[in-house]
């Protein structure tokens, strides 16, 4: 949201509270100061670019404005294609050279974690999580996310399964949730067979589960392998997890793609008889995905009918 329409908010919130219209100008005199000082900020950042860092270090500490959560976020948000003078504010901020003394907490960590991940500036990266791990209890499971996701988007999937290792160094626990957290971002940046390769390899650890077979599959079948795909769900039938209503939704999707509606159909019926009746959609989505509009528009009609698919 700009701060034009931020302030066209407030001014009709306050607008109907005539007491409190003094209020309202102190409020919006301190967001347009914070603006008005991270623009400074990111203008002097840009201009600085091929100046040495105790220069702009300098040049930061000679600039009157006092530190915040908010204003940081600010400024940082302002330079997320551009990790370099970021990553500069940043140090500037840990060397306590600022006049307030302004320590960073989670929020600010996480925040150049993304834009340094996302610039795939991993050894920066790397010192801001050694930084992290010095101050203590900084790093979060959104923490660990982050960093997961970055690492599979540059297709680095060695790392992220040693970030991953490296929960116990945080303070975190290797457990089934983060585990699934890093096959969810290998499966969708498209190393599913490094995820399923990891899944089996923990399967004694981690223990046969559903909602992580549920992950693999539809790894496979987003990536559109219904090679892959089919001998994963037959793994599933024949192991000791019984298939939920997600992994009947995520093949029979995956067979209306593949225009094979009559065994997505008989599926379906399947699951119907079992009591999984929660996920109708994927018939009709499929059935409409081949324009064959008018049989599902009868399928619907059985589907609220309570009668099943069984003509």
């Amino acid at each position: 949201m700009s701060t034009k329409e931020l302030y066209r908010r407030i001014q009709r919130f306050y607008s109907f509270q005539p007491k409190m219209t003094s209020r309202f100008h102190r409020l919006m005199h301190t967001i347009f100061d914070e603006e008005n000082c991270a623009l400074e900020v990111q203008t002097l950042l840009k201009n600085k670019t091929d100046k040495s860092v105790s220069e702009i270090f300098q040049s930061l500490s000679n600039c009157n404005f006092t530190l915040s959560e908010d204003f940081i976020l600010n400024v940082l948000k302002r330079h997320r294609s551009y990790w370099k003078p970021t990553f500069i504010l940043f140090k500037w901020i840990l060397a306590g050279e600022n006049p307030c003394r302004y320590s960073p907490n989670t929020e600010l960590f996480k925040e150049i974690l993304d834009i340094l991940g996302r610039m795939k500036r991993f050894d920066e990266l790397n010192q801001v999580l050694d930084e992290m791990s010095k101050r203590g209890n900084l790093v979060s499971e959104k923490t660990y996310g982050i960093v997961i996701n970055r690492y599979a988007v540059a297709h680095r999937v060695e790392d992220a399964k040693e970030f991953f290792y490296k929960r116990k160094k945080f303070g975190l626990e290797l457990d089934l949730i983060a585990f699934q957290t890093l096959l969810v971002c290998l499966c969708r940046y498209k190393h599913v067979e490094d995820a399923e390769f990891l899944f089996y390899n923990k399967i004694i650890e981690f223990k046969d589960n559903i909602k992580t077979q549920n992950i693999i599959l539809n790894g496979w079948c987003v990536l559109g392998n219904s090679q892959e795909a089919k001998r994963f769900w037959n793994d599933i039938v024949t192991s000791k997890c019984k298939p939920d209503k997600f992994t009947y939704g995520i093949f029979i999707k995956l067979l209306c793609k593949s225009g094979k509606i009559s065994r997505a159909v008989e599926l379906f019926q399947t699951m119907w008889e079992k009591g999984c009746v929660a996920i109708c959609n994927c018939i009709i989505d499929g059935l409409c995905f081949k324009k064959r509009i008018p049989e599902a528009l009868e399928k619907n009609l059985k589907f609220e009918k309570g009668e099943g698919i069984k003509k």
